[in-house]
């Protein structure tokens, strides 16, 4: 299930690229938005905002520093030159990150956005571009019956209002073969054979997602739910049979010899996502593999899938700085 992206926890931190174009017109001042920054001296950067900048940075030296005031929230800029031109990284006062911002050169922008910025400020106009990740976090509720959803930037403030669920979605509408369903909604198409199944082994399962594929002959529910709060996913054939299913967990329940290869292959990464996966063979269930999510030192955005005694077997990149 490498390939596919897991629900890991209520509360999930959210990569949001974008990519912003500029024109040569002149910047608006941030004082006129009622925001201030500063230049500062690294000295006047607190410890843990420095850390986490040092760790955005990598082997880059940081030329410049600022402090920045947004919506009463206290936040340090450090600049350094990436591959590619400037990067600048947003922290706050304890070293959460906020946002990156990184130039790149035309020719590594996706086409769809030069055309749609060519039409944007018009032909012949000179612009440049830059690619920038903001950092969210968004938060699953239950509350009268309904679900929930929120956005919270890293300073606490919410970016969007809540997206109720409603129990009543009014006509359903059928899922085909590698189609797949919003969270909750249309659980009803799932089969009454393969919600026994997944109850039978997770009783308190509330599904956040599933997916219908075809894989061979076999037709395939892939189901990412909680049990009691615990992110799960479970491939289950539509006539009950397990394949297998998958629990996160957290990186000090990791295998000693899965640890040392993942710290051998990246040692500076950061794990965001792990889950154990047990393969299912009739009334027989074999630990199998763990599959990690992680971002690295350059930070790049990468899953590997490793054997219990800590052999990679397979390794995609999900996004790179």
């Amino acid at each position: 299930m490498i390939e596919r992206n897991q629900f890991m926890a209520a509360v999930a931190a959210v990569l949001i690229g974008g990519m912003m174009v500029w024109s040569q017109e002149p910047k608006k001042d941030k004082q006129d938005e009622g925001e201030q920054e500063r230049v500062v001296k690294e000295s006047e950067v607190p410890a843990a905002a420095l850390a986490a900048l040092k760790k955005l940075a990598g082997s880059a030296s940081i030329t410049e520093f600022a402090e920045e005031i947004e919506h009463g929230a206290k936040f340090f800029e450090g600049s350094w030159k990436g591959p590619d031109g400037n990067v600048d990284g947003l922290v706050t006062e304890s070293g959460t990150v906020v946002e990156i911002e990184e130039s790149i050169p035309t020719e590594k922008v996706p086409a769809a956005v030069r055309a749609a910025a060519a039409k944007g400020v018009g032909e012949g106009t000179k612009i440049s571009f830059e690619r920038k990740t903001m950092y969210l976090y968004e938060i699953h509720f239950d509350k009268d019956g309904k679900e929930g959803e929120m956005l919270f930037t890293p300073d606490g403030r919410r970016t969007a209002e809540p997206k109720d669920i409603k129990q009543d979605e009014g006509p359903k509408k059928h899922t085909s073969p590698g189609e797949s369903a919003d969270k909750a909604k249309d659980t009803d198409q799932i089969p009454k054979v393969v919600m026994a199944a997944l109850k039978a082994k997770f009783p308190n399962a509330e599904i956040r997602k599933w997916t219908r594929e075809k894989e061979g002959n076999d037709v395939i529910f892939d189901i990412e739910f909680t049990e009691r709060g615990r992110a799960c996913e479970a491939d289950i054939k539509e006539d009950g049979t397990y394949i297998n299913y998958e629990k996160a967990i957290v990186a000090k329940d990791l295998p000693a010899a899965v640890s040392k290869a993942i710290e051998g292959k990246f040692p500076k990464a950061t794990l965001k996502e792990i889950m154990e996966e047990t393969e299912v063979h009739g009334k027989d269930e074999k630990l199998s593999a763990y599959e990690v999510v992680l971002v690295t030192g350059d930070m790049k955005t990468v899953e590997i899938r490793l054997a219990p005694d800590g052999k990679i077997l397979e390794e995609e990149v999900l996004s790179a700085r």
